[in-house]
């Protein structure tokens, strides 16, 4: 207990955090930017001070955005009357009324604190997401966890979205930044020195690792001394060839991919192929381009 609970244990509530209204006075918040402002303080607010003691502060904090302290895990916090609260908890409190378990945020990105962006989430679907996905302990990227379940070792998660399952924890860091620079580029990246089209490379050749049967490229399983190609569309499989080479069976699924569901594909190779140079393909299984069109151009592997 600080000497500001001793002196006004009415400001706080029983689990230690300043009582909302406390924070309605201490703090304009705008629910529609996110941004916070400390107000200012008459001379009740104040445990120990002198005549000049809320000038001084007014002066030099009144009107100023509020700092806040960043956790290894990217999230905001602020320090009020000595206590540690979480930002998003303050936004929250402030907005509502009153505090909630857990926050979570609609688009990943944990510095916007917009009250649109933030959402009330229980401890048990805390819980219950950490048992069936991973822990993110001892990982020392952002978006990056351990997978409990895989023969992957990390996979990459943007919140809600899962990014892909990876051998190591660069590959899964690399395509957690690849993802947020394309949709959320305000989001906390990791820091990583990298070439852009050298990590599409690797992210792309890290995400079919361990996936699948016993090759690292997407489509292509090793059968004895030979890698066999084949592709899924419309719930059928579909043969594509015996290779020697394992990264000629990833070239043979790339150019299947191309044909039959088109420029969005998911390629192994940084290199797209030109569809028209491929070796002669099956034929596409009837209905297949209503198939694609309804799943939005991705195939079912």
């Amino acid at each position: 207990m600080n000497k500001y609970q001793e002196a006004h244990p009415e400001w706080f509530d029983e689990k230690g955090r300043v009582q909302p209204w406390v924070l309605r006075e201490l703090i304009d918040y705008n629910p529609e930017t996110g941004e916070m402002r400390w107000k200012e303080r008459g001379k009740h607010w104040f445990v120990v001070c002198g005549e000049r003691g809320p000038a001084s502060w007014n002066s030099r904090w009144a009107g100023k955005p509020v700092g806040f302290a960043v956790s290894s895990l990217g999230y905001l916090g602020m320090s009020i009357f000595a206590k540690y609260h979480p930002a998003s908890q303050v936004c929250w409190a402030i907005k509502t009324g009153q505090y909630v378990e857990n926050i979570s945020y609609d688009d990943c990105d944990t510095r916007n604190l917009s009250f649109s962006n933030l959402y009330e989430i229980s401890q048990s679907a805390l819980t219950h997401r950490s048992n069936t996905i991973g822990s993110s302990i001892d990982i020392m990227f952002y978006g990056v966890y351990k997978s409990f379940n895989s023969k992957s070792k990390f996979f990459a998660k943007y919140f809600k979205k899962r990014i892909g399952t990876f051998h190591t924890e660069e590959g899964a860091a690399l395509a957690y930044n690849l993802y947020v620079m394309e949709h959320a580029p305000n989001a906390i990246k990791n820091d990583i020195d990298y070439d852009f089209a050298e990590a599409t490379e690797r992210a792309a050749r890290e995400k079919a690792l361990g996936i699948r049967g016993s090759s690292r490229f997407r489509g292509v399983v090793k059968r004895n001394d030979r890698f066999v190609a084949r592709i899924h569309i419309n719930r059928k499989q579909i043969h594509l060839g015996s290779y020697e080479s394992e990264q000629d069976a990833a070239d043979a699924y790339d150019r299947a991919a191309l044909k039959y569901l088109g420029p969005t594909a998911y390629l192994n190779l940084a290199v797209r192929p030109e569809p028209e140079l491929a070796p002669a393909c099956p034929p596409v299984p009837e209905s297949v381009s209503e198939a694609v069109a309804a799943k939005g151009g991705r195939d079912d592997f």
